[in-house]
């Protein structure tokens, strides 16, 4: 005989999480690739980041928050190439700012590394400034577009794909001649799991008791 006890009443609901989502997107034509055909391609390349809070850590001449890589795109002309977290060996991101000042930054850095399937993928995109004057604001979580930029600014990005085992680089592209680079902060809530789902694993928890269960 098999008893089975059903215990109802209210539990307490898990509470949502928030999380810091970074875009940064930049924009621009191939100017030097291990690949001829691609110079003069338009080349854009999309860095998702989410943050560890715990990661943050602000200063005085700099600021540096590691992140977690979830998504890296690459728009090759008309071609498309997604590199996801999901299933990769590791996915890491470093995000910068530097100041001149203490107060302004003077650059700009986003890097992503994504290992998966054998290779290992690294993306970038870079503002660097010989003078203040790239933004008013030194916050270290901020949106920002260019243009416009310092006529001093240098400009890049692009990627490189390597042997994860060896370390050696089998194709590259990278952009000088940058159209616009926009770093888009984002607030996102991940939603609690919903009750029913608590309540489904009950109920399999109890098809497993029955099924186990002498018969007599």
């Amino acid at each position: 005989m098999v008893a089975v006890f059903v215990a109802c009443g209210a539990l307490p609901a898990p509470s949502a999480q928030a999380a810091t989502i970074i875009t940064v997107v930049a924009t621009g034509a191939v100017t030097t690739s291990s690949d001829p055909s691609l110079l003069g391609v338009s080349m854009s390349i999309e860095q998702r980041f989410t943050l560890d809070p715990a990661q943050v850590f602000p200063g005085t001449t700099s600021s540096i928050a590691t992140f977690s890589t979830l998504q890296v795109s690459v728009t090759l002309g008309s071609s498309v190439y997604v590199y996801s977290s999901t299933g990769a060996t590791s996915a890491f991101g470093l995000y910068a700012i530097q100041m001149l000042d203490g107060v302004t930054p003077s650059s700009v850095d986003a890097q992503s590394t994504i290992e998966a399937g054998g290779d290992l993928l690294l993306a970038n995109a870079l503002i660097q400034s010989s003078t203040d004057d790239l933004t008013a604001d030194a916050d270290l979580l901020q949106n920002l577009v260019f243009p416009p930029a310092p006529a001093s600014a240098a400009l890049t990005f692009g990627f490189s794909l390597a042997d994860a085992a060896s370390g050696d680089v089998y194709y590259w592209a990278f952009s000088e001649r940058v159209t616009s680079l926009t770093v888009t902060v984002t607030e996102v809530t991940i939603p609690a799991p919903a009750a029913f789902g608590l309540l489904a694993v009950g109920l399999a928890g109890l098809i497993v008791i029955r099924r186990h269960s002498p018969q007599g």
